[in-house]
C-alpha cells in the first residue's frame, strides 16, 4: 500500500512539539491507528542524535519498552 506524505527525520534545533503534531498527520493520512507501530515509525525518523537522547534519559529501560506517547511526551 502506498504511503501518503513525506516524513523527513526529526533534525537537531526544529521545535519538538510541531515535529510530533506534523507526524500524527501522518498518522492519520495512512490510517496507522496501532499505538506500536506509530512508536517504530517515531524511533525510525527521530534521528539519531534525538534517539541517543531518549536512550540515555531512559536508561535503563529502552525508547522501545515505552509507549509513543510516553516517548513524546517525557
Amino acid at each position: 500500500m502506498a504511503t501518503l506524505g513525506i516524513l523527513k527525520e526529526f533534525q537537531e534545533g526544529e521545535n519538538w512539539t510541531e515535529f510530533t503534531e506534523r507526524l500524527e498527520q501522518y498518522f492519520l493520512a495512512n490510517d496507522i491507528e496501532d499505538n506500536g507501530k506509530k512508536r517504530t515509525i517515531m524511533l525510525t525518523v527521530c534521528g539519531s542524535v534525538t534517539y541517543s537522547l531518549m536512550k540515555n534519559l531512559l536508561a535503563p529501560a529502552k525508547p522501545t519498552d515505552k509507549s509513543f506517547s510516553e516517548l513524546v511526551t517525557q
